[in-house]
């Protein structure tokens, strides 16, 4: 057994361990779930747009198994100028019937704890805590959560997990990457077992029953024609090392325009990505335009839906997309395994090339050269892309 066997199979006793002793506490601190004690739910998710519609097939599970509760979602963006829980559920209003927005430095005071405990009780006492944790939880940070849950006078609380070690993470998910499920199937199946309520993620129609387009679909705004296929890019991302080089999106839409020529080019992001994606369309023909800033999410929820399919970086628009079901065509960085960060819905087309770093963890690439997307050219990726929006196509205009 070589050195790389030792830490992973110590990652995965140290994960079991924490997973037991969580499992222990819980039970210590909490009663057996009666749901039909349940009145008042409070649900703790944090994150941004990814973060929030990788909770969505959990909470309608949450919400189809206890339809008459009240369900308050507790929430973080973790800056008050990102967008957050509450623009996303827009799209989905039955599933919460409030969301309560903290910040970050307001949980780290007293006075900031007793504030927002008042908020929490406002509809009165809360009977369960359901927590959907982060793909990087720790157990600290889940102990902490099943305090505050106690300390809110929960009788009740389910979703204390973790799906990867505190410890050797990267080697443990080098050598069980085949057994890592996606984050939204995870807090699905989760969800399902501690509600004994049956949890399909194969079957969209359990979550877009609640899905409401929030804005009606006016294509007349954005001088779209409904009537030719429509193409939504996504060439930014958050972080760095999740872009794929802007070069190469123009490059691949190039060569799609040349094969497609009625495809309309819909290129979207927020109002700083307005010049990246200028760049690109200035090297386009045909129908390309601009939609930096000039979208909301709710008519981004609208215009993704009528999309023919998603060309983006690993983003919220990726995770929105691929939750409504659309083919998802995705550049993606050596920073997670897949398909941990995948979104809701049919398998993402993920392009990627395997390089020894992979999965790093990230937020910046080490590497004077990011290597997993450099070497990913277009030349790799635009057959599958030609072949599958040939298909798309021939479909939707059979329809």
């Amino acid at each position: 057994m070589n050195l790389r066997d030792i830490k992973a199979n110590l990652a995965k006793f140290a994960l079991q361990d924490d997973q037991l002793s969580l499992r222990l506490l819980s039970r210590l601190l909490f009663k057996p779930l009666a749901k039909e004690k349940i009145r008042n739910v409070v649900v703790y998710r944090v994150g941004n747009i990814g973060d929030t519609v990788a909770a969505i097939p959990a909470l309608a599970i949450l919400r189809t198994a206890l339809p008459q509760t009240r369900i308050t979602l507790l929430t973080s963006a973790g800056s008050p100028d990102l967008p957050g829980a509450k623009d996303i559920l827009d799209a989905f209003p039955q599933l919460v019937n409030q969301v309560i927005h903290y910040l970050p430095q307001d949980a780290k005071t007293w006075e900031g704890l007793q504030q927002l405990r008042t908020r929490l009780l406002a509809q009165g006492p809360i009977d369960l805590w359901v927590s959907l944790p982060i793909t990087m939880q720790t157990f600290h940070r889940s102990l902490q959560e099943m305090l505050m849950a106690r300390w809110l006078g929960c009788q009740f609380a389910i979703g204390f997990s973790l799906l990867l070690p505190d410890f050797f993470k990267t080697v443990y998910a080098r050598y069980y990457k085949e057994s890592l499920p996606k984050t939204s199937d995870w807090l699905l199946t989760m969800m399902g077992e501690a509600l004994n309520y049956p949890a399909d993620s194969a079957n969209p129609s359990s979550y877009l029953q609640f899905f409401q387009p929030p804005v009606p679909w006016q294509p007349c705004d954005w001088d779209i024609n409904p009537q030719q296929p429509m193409l939504a890019v996504n060439a930014g991302a958050k972080l760095p090392i999740k872009r794929w080089y802007s070069a190469y999106f123009q490059t691949t839409l190039q060569q799609l325009q040349l094969q497609f020529p009625e495809l309309q080019i819909l290129l979207l992001g927020n109002e700083t990505e307005k010049s990246l994606n200028e760049e690109i369309r200035d090297g386009l023909s045909g129908t390309t335009l601009n939609l930096s800033g000039q979208l909301n999410l709710s008519q981004t929820w609208s215009l993704l839906n009528q999309a023919t399919a998603l060309f983006s970086n690993d983003t919220g628009a990726m995770h929105m997309a691929g939750l409504l079901q659309k083919t998802v065509f995705t550049p993606m960085s050596g920073q997670y395994p897949a398909p941990i960060w995948h979104p809701p819905g049919p398998p993402l087309v993920e392009y990627h090339r395997p390089v020894p770093c992979a999965p790093c963890f990230e937020t910046k690439c080490p590497l004077s050269e990011q290597i997993c997307m450099s070497l990913l050219t277009p030349e790799l990726i635009l057959p599958n892309m030609v072949q599958r929006l040939s298909t798309l196509i021939s479909e939707s205009s059979r329809s």
